[in-house]
């Protein structure tokens, strides 16, 4: 095949230089060429497109490139203008993509999806009388990535810690806030490749934190900890598989996609908290400059697969579907 990587500076790290001001070194770089030099190991034709704010222009050079198939639509306009164009790519699609974190929630909880019980809250005046889970709670963006806007200060304890945390995030990053229900335990995200009816759900990864009280934009810079499998009994192993198969298909992702829980020991339960369409497929080999590792890269080599086998994986999960 002929494939476009398509990659868009600073898509890792945009939303989080939005809440805190700060420049942010940029990975997309690096994860294109890791991209585009795992899919080449598997003996197809890889090309980076660089994505840029001149929308004719992207448009243009995704017709003129005769791709067949696009990776790594990296965010909601990207996906759009592949839609508009007829382009096949891996990845969800516009139904799911553009949707926001509590409106997947939402979806969750009428598939029966167990999720913490939340609030959306875009303005500090919806604050006043709502009905609110019990402190602790949560508080992140309803759009990013990378756990962005995500600090140790988004969960709260008061009232007044509840509107520092919503009003930073509404007035640094210009959207809404996700108010959770703060339930504690392990924290585990587990990967899946595939499609309805043919997915593979990869091993539960537990990730320990380091120095931090939740798994923090700073945290996973390489500080986290991991555990392949995660350190819990085969029952619960077992629930996070199950649950996480139920949050993609709920959702009807599609290709790949990684699914975050809490596992609360006490009650013995998965909480999923967010499915992220954009999930990481790098392994890292030790000569990146910025990039980081990846969540799903971590099962593939607890799996014993190169970057050549996972993307041959992810690349036939993107032909069948498109070719059913």
């Amino acid at each position: 095949m002929k494939v476009c990587v398509l990659h868009r500076p600073y898509r890792n790290s945009e939303w989080h230089t939005r809440f805190t001001g700060e420049a942010l070194p940029d990975d997309a770089v690096e994860e294109a060429l890791h991209h585009a030099e795992a899919i080449r190991a598997g003996g197809h034709e890889a090309e980076i497109v660089t994505w840029t704010p001149d929308v004719k222009e992207n448009a243009g050079r995704l017709l003129a490139g005769s791709y067949d198939l696009v990776v790594n639509a990296s965010s909601l306009p990207e996906v759009a203008v592949l839609e508009a164009l007829g382009l096949p790519f891996m990845g969800s699609g516009l139904n799911l993509v553009a949707l926001d974190k509590s409106t997947r929630k939402r979806l969750w909880r009428e598939s029966a999806v167990l999720t913490p019980r939340f609030l959306r809250v875009d303005r500090l005046d919806q604050l006043a009388g709502a009905s609110l889970p019990s402190f602790p709670l949560f508080v992140k963006p309803v759009r990013g990535r990378g756990s962005a806007g995500v600090t140790d200060e988004s969960i709260v304890n008061t009232p007044a810690e509840l509107e520092r945390a919503c009003r930073r995030v509404i007035e640094t990053m210009g959207q809404g806030a996700l108010v959770e229900e703060y339930v504690q335990g392990t924290e585990v995200t587990v990967g899946l490749i595939g499609n309805n009816g043919d997915l593979t759900v990869l091993p539960p990864l537990e990730i320990e934190y380091s120095g931090t009280k939740t798994n923090t934009y700073e945290h996973k810079q390489d500080r986290e900890v991991f555990h392949c499998p995660a350190r819990l009994d085969a029952e619960a192993l077992g629930k996070l598989r199950r649950a996480a198969e139920a949050a993609f298909v709920s959702l009807e992702a599609r290709d790949f996609g990684r699914v975050d829980f809490i596992y609360d020991h006490r009650h013995g339960l998965p909480y999923a908290l967010e499915l992220n369409t954009f999930a990481g497929l790098q392994l890292l080999s030790g000569a990146e400059r910025h990039l980081h590792s990846s969540y799903i890269g971590k099962m593939a080599q607890h799996l014993g697969w190169t970057s050549a086998e996972l993307f041959r994986r992810l690349l036939k999960a993107a032909q069948e579907r498109l070719a059913a």
